[in-house]
């Protein structure tokens, strides 16, 4: 949870977003992971194979999830995979059922 203030001289100056305490972290080089936009081309390229004559189509079990579907957290992308994995070779038709499926305790 922290900001980065500035870098000078291999060395980044962060600050807490919270307590506004400063740190300073040793650095050669800093990676900004700030593009939010979807890559879909490994996804793209499955979906448009040529299906194989001895067997079904390429990409009949193929989903788009996680980060490749909408970029967001780290916790976003693991319920996708997570789901995409209870669900797999589901019916579409059952898949949507579940979605909306709840426990009924029984009072008796």
């Amino acid at each position: 949870n922290n900001l980065i203030e500035k870098i000078e001289n291999q060395i980044a100056y962060l600050e807490c977003v919270f307590t506004g305490a400063s740190t300073q972290i040793s650095c050669q080089s800093i990676v900004m992971v700030t593009e939010r936009i979807p890559n879909t081309s490994l996804y793209e390229q499955l979906i448009n194979q040529k299906p194989n004559k001895k067997t079904k189509p390429a990409a009949i079990n193929i989903q788009l999830i996680g980060d490749a579907e909408a970029p967001g957290l780290i916790a976003d992308a693991v319920f996708a995979g997570h789901l995409a994995a209870q669900n797999f070779e589901t019916a579409e038709t059952d898949i949507q059922k579940a979605l909306f499926m709840r426990e009924m305790p029984s009072l008796k």
